[in-house]
């Protein structure tokens, strides 16, 4: 593999290489230049772009850059196309551009073993390389000298350029004097018969800009001849020393009996094309003024004359160019064959339509060809037809006409070695022309009258630039091939082709590369279970049928093709595949059919279309038409056994709870915190209570949380019989006590120790509260909820999905299982997708599917029900000493962290990272969370003993939540202090309802101190109108929990709520990144993302900075 090959290969994308390709092959790579170890060049894209590659002393890339905008994977297309060109120039393979990258770096003058010295060939600084690690030491030292260096280059280049500025302010006082360069370059082209021979010429001029003498030969490359040229003329002159002569061959096409010539034609036409605005001798005479050639990039046109002489014809060769009329062939010299370059007196021009051997024909007749009258008639018969169809005719011998008519463009495919081969042509009226004759005169012989075609030029070269759009190599005689996969190409570019009016032919001769273009049937037949429907597929492409399982593979590779028993390939329309590929996802597949649950009812949704049949049985049209019956949700009347009255907001939720019993679906109701959703929920129980059912309800909650439903059963459904089935005096050997109750209240932790009784029931409802306790679907809670028995089951939480889509999943199992496919598909179909690759479809889709199921209300949609809300960051300063201890153990903790990263990775440091972050938070709150010992103050505490005195002397009551417990102890300490009476609630914290009861009955309490982790969630504590939170963490979500204890349905005052960040510190860090990086999943349903599962390594950097 070569060594472009290679950059190609490792630095650009398929698709992003062929992009580049295309944008070379434009000609819209410009302004290319080497600049020491840098290529520099202007792209044109969208708009202009500049792009610089550096190259390292092995010729590969050290740094790409491009102005453009692109993001994707490694690096753009406009880089590509730069490297492209510079290839073209011979860059990658020229001894000579390898040498100038060299001179750039430092030559080697001595090794050791873990050091090398190099000398610097420019200046006297010495370059040290590592190949080993030094010691820490070694690196010190290596960077404070690397500084002082930075440092004198800096002032060096200052006063440089202080230099600079002098210089320009004495030119523009002074007279200036234009100092033209020393040295021009310029080109000779010397021609003897079919050897051509070409030259490198340098000049000296005078400082008035004129040439000192005659130019003289370079036969060496020297870097100070051009190394002010642009890279073009560079590589050009390179290519011009390494290929500097060339001889024609006019016998064979084998160049190998020429090996004393060291030329090739293509390098060499890029020489000649170069040229066209250039300086050029002929390399026959001393160089004057006086023997300038010019070099023209215009064609010029051949024309055949054919004229009767008395019993002869003769037949010769003429050119048109520009001011030149009728040139004669034998008064021209050949300069290339290919493409064949020609001088007539000073001018060099290359030939239209028309190859060296039909040139040399007549070039080495030296006069007119004369056909004797005796082989006339085989003339007309067997040359003339084969001349006209190359050639324009000029003749005063034959009848001539002329045909104008609109041209038909046609390709023809076929297949050449096994491979994948168009045609272009052109058909005028029943003559036909390939793109290799395209002229603007044709000739065809017909009954011995010369009939010229009028060639509409215009109309060709728009067709080749429609064909050149289709992602193929194109070629001169007009064939191409594509460049994608043939069966790809075919089915993409012909309806394209068809639609820009080409005729095709040749397709259905094609046997590796046969398509199926007929229309794709697709029927499915359903037949109804229980839960289910059960649905099998045809497809088929006319006669041919796809099998089952051909078709679901199909689908599950995203692939469009399908092979078929003919041999043939058919093509699933795109918008089939799309759909069905993620619906699939939601699915059981059978051996030959797909089992849907008939949750999933919008499965056939936006699939019908002409091509699309349905056969279901009377189950499913019954179960459908039902469906599309039910035009709203209904209205129902509050039971009168409910004690109390619903919000308008609340009211609607308990209508939806009653759609979902009507028709047995599982739901989750996600209102935000302080909303009611257990009031919601009693008054759906309370309906079920007036029904006689048989079997009770059961609600499982956080143990926090037990309390306050039998607070809120007590207030609003007195009539219902209740059951607290916690703590240890529980009945645990039986359970045939619950039917005399309509209502079982129990705990997370009690249904995992419970669950073997539990699962011999089934209830009326299952009701999860604060359903986010089974987020995680492998955990133990989460397995046993998956095990319960109920007609009907719902889900309450505020937060449905905290930090990743296995969340919604796992509740979606347990409400309604099966109707998101198993975990495993849901984890690499649709998770990965949605979180990943941001695929909107895939979230589309699965928003769609969670829609019917799932309601969500926000406090900003129902604002006008609830007191307003006011959040203010207070900031709080470290004392000296809290400052001094904080910075000794962030640059500990971040010497330790970043290396522990470096050697074992970000997932695997993840303890340590944990660890460390943790260590410098507690400092923020009190130092002495770390180190008993510490005797001085915090600046944080200082602040809330400051804010507590002020807002309780006001009359307010505040709830104040931190993470940790000891913290909650040292604020216990100062409110004892200043005799500020409290309460006081952890994870240990036995009596949970009386410290709530007296919280928000008690005047006299005016302050609650709360673990964030024990009283964050199922509280209701609208006493309190001031929130603090006294440490920050990563999800915002769950300090919103905390918040919503207090600024709940009940609240009748504004509440104020304070967040304790300190300055300068990790805390104000974890402000930052909590704003950076909230991925809010609102296109499915959700609440903030948690921030700690997303950090990068720069994060870490960041946050220890």
């Amino acid at each position: 593999m070569s060594l472009f090959q290679k950059i190609l290969n490792e630095y650009f994308t398929t698709e992003i290489k062929s992009q580049g390709l295309d944008y070379f092959e434009d000609d819209r790579v410009t302004n290319v230049r080497l600049e020491e170890n840098t290529i520099i060049a202007s792209v044109e894209g969208t708009e202009g772009y500049e792009v610089r590659v550096v190259f390292n002393r092995n010729m590969l890339p050290a740094n790409l850059f491009c102005t453009c905008p692109y993001t994707g994977k490694l690096n753009c297309k406009h880089i590509a196309a730069t490297l492209y060109k510079t290839n073209s120039f011979g860059f990658f393979t020229a001894k000579y551009y390898r040498d100038q990258i060299e001179k750039v770096f430092p030559s080697k003058v001595s090794q050791s073993n873990n050091i090398e010295v190099f000398q610097s060939k420019s200046t006297d600084e010495t370059v040290i390389e590592i190949n080993t690690a030094p010691d820490e030491e070694e690196l010190r030292r290596q960077r404070v000298n690397a500084y002082h260096l930075e440092i004198e280059r800096i002032k060096e280049e200052e006063r440089f350029n202080g230099l600079k500025a002098m210089l320009s302010l004495l030119s523009e006082k002074n007279e200036k004097i234009q100092q033209a360069p020393p040295i021009r370059i310029s080109y000779a082209i010397e021609q003897h018969g079919l050897q051509t021979k070409f030259k490198v010429l340098r000049e000296r001029l005078r400082k008035d800009g004129t040439p000192d003498g005659n130019p003289k030969p370079i036969y060496k490359l020297n870097n100070e001849h051009i190394s002010d040229l642009p890279l073009e003329e560079q590589l050009i002159i390179h290519l011009i020393l390494t290929n500097s002569e060339y001889l024609i061959n006019p016998f064979s096409n084998d160049m190998k009996n020429f090996r004393k010539y060291d030329g090739e034609s293509h390098i060499l036409n890029k020489v000649l094309e170069s040229l066209t605005d250039k300086i050029v001798f002929d390399g026959k005479w001393d160089y004057r003024s006086t023997d300038r050639l010019n070099v023209h990039a215009d064609y010029a046109t051949p024309t055949l004359n054919i004229d009767k002489i008395e019993d002869e014809i003769f037949i010769w060769l003429e050119f048109d160019f520009k001011d030149y009329k009728q040139i004669d062939v034998c008064s021209t010299s050949p300069i290339l064959d290919k493409p064949l370059w020609i001088q007539f007196k000073r001018d060099i021009f290359r030939l239209k339509h028309i190859s060296f051997p039909q040139y040399f024909v007549f070039f080495n007749q030296k006069e007119k060809i004369k056909i004797h009258s005796r082989y006339e008639e085989y003339f007309e018969q067997n040359i003339l037809n084969k001349i006209a169809s190359v050639f324009p005719i000029r003749s005063n011998t034959y009848n001539m006409t002329q045909l104008k008519v609109n041209p038909i463009k046609q390709i023809f495919f076929e297949e050449i070695d096994g491979e994948l081969t168009g045609s272009l042509k052109f058909r005028y009226s029943t003559f036909h022309f390939g793109y290799e004759q395209s002229q603007a005169i044709s000739s065809v012989i017909v009954d011995n009258s010369i009939i010229q075609i009028i060639r509409d030029v215009n109309f060709e070269t728009e067709s080749v630039s429609q064909i050149r759009s289709l992602n193929i190599a194109f070629y001169d005689d007009g064939t191409f091939k594509p460049k994608a996969e043939p069966i790809e190409f075919l089915f993409a570019s012909i309806p394209l082709l068809k639609d820009l009016g080409f005729e095709i032919f040749g397709v259905d001769k094609l046997k590796n590369y046969s398509i199926n273009f007929d229309s794709p049937k697709l029927k499915f037949n359903l037949s109804s279970g229980i839960d289910w429907f059960d649905v099998s597929t045809d497809l088929s492409f006319g006669q041919q049928i796809v099998p089952f399982e051909e078709l679901i593979n199909s689908i599950k590779n995203n692939s469009r093709y399908i092979r078929l028993d003919d041999g043939s390939t058919g093509l699933i329309p795109e918008r089939w595949l799309k759909k069905l590929q993620n619906r699939l996802n939601f699915v059981d597949l059978k051996k030959s059919s797909l089992r849907i649950s008939k949750l999933n009812f919008n499965f056939f949704e936006d699939l019908e279309d002409e091509n699309v049949e349905f056969n279901p049985d009377e189950n499913f049209i019954s179960y459908q038409k039902r469906l599309i019956e039910f035009k709203e949700i209904k209205s129902h009347i509050i039971p009168k056994l409910f004690k109390g009255t619903l919000r308008p907001y609340q009211k609607s939720g308990y209508d939806w709870l009653m759609f979902l019993k009507e028709f047995q679906f599982g739901g989750i109701l996600a209102d935000d915190m302080g909303l009611g959703k257990t009031v919601q929920v009693l008054a759906l129980l309370s309906n079920l209570s007036q029904k006689n059912v048989t079997s009770p309800s059961i609600v499982i909650a956080p143990t926090s949380v037990v309390f306050n439903w039998l607070n809120e059963i007590e207030r609003f459904t007195p009539n219902l019989k209740v059951l607290n089935h916690t703590g240890t005096e529980r009945v645990k050997e039986s359970i045939g006590h619950f039917a005399e109750f309509d209502l079982v209240i129990t705990s997370y932790p009690i249904l995992v120790r419970d669950i073997d009784n539990f699962k011999q029931i089934e209830f009326q409802y299952v009701i999860l509260d604060e359903s986010q306790k089974i987020k995680n679907p492998t955990s133990l809670t989460a397995k046993s909820a998956f095990e319960l028995k109920a007609k009907n089951r719902l889900c309450l939480t505020g937060t449905p999905i905290e930090n990743n889509l296995l969340e919604i999943w796992s509740q979606m199992n347990f409400i309604n299982p099966g109707y998101l496919g198993s975990l495993k598909k849901f984890n690499d179909n649709i998770r990965i997708k949605i979180e990943k690759d941001k695929d909107e479809e895939t979230s589309d889709y699965l928003k769609k599917l969670l829609f019917p199921f799932v309601l969500r209300r926000t406090k900003s949609i129902v604002a006008s029900e609830l007191p307003e809300k006011s959040e203010i960051i207070h900031y709080c300063e470290m004392t000296e000493e809290q400052k001094s201890v904080y910075d000794i153990w962030r640059e500990s903790i971040k010497t330790e962290v970043m290396s522990e990263i470096q050697d074992k990775g970000l997932q695997k440091s993840s303890f340590k990272i944990i660890e460390g972050l943790l260590r410098l938070r507690q400092i923020c709150n009190h130092p002495i969370l770390i180190n008993n010992s510490y005797k001085k103050n915090s600046g944080k505490v200082d602040e809330f003993k400051d804010l507590i005195q002020r807002v309780t002397e006001e009359g307010h009551k505040v709830l104040v939540f931190s993470q940790f417990v000891q913290m909650l102890e040292i604020l216990k300490h100062e409110l004892v202090k200043e005799k500020i009476s409290f309460e006081y609630l952890t994870g240990k914290t036995k009596n949970r309802q009386e410290c709530v009861e007296n919280f928000q009955n008690n005047p006299e309490i005016k302050v609650f101190l709360i673990s964030l982790k024990a009283g964050g969630v199922g509280l209701n504590l609208t006493a309190a109108d001031y929130v603090f939170h006294i440490d920050p963490w990563w999800n915002p979500a769950v300090e919103m929990q905390a918040t919503d204890r207090s600024h709940r349905i009940g609240q009748d005052k504004k509440v104020f709520v304070y967040k304790f960040i300190t300055k300068e510190s990790i805390e104000e860090k974890i402000l930052n990144l909590q704003e950076q990086k909230k991925t809010l999943i609102e296109n499915i349903i959700s609440t903030e993302s948690g921030v700690f599962k997303n950090l990068t390594t720069e994060d870490i950097s960041f946050l220890l900075s």
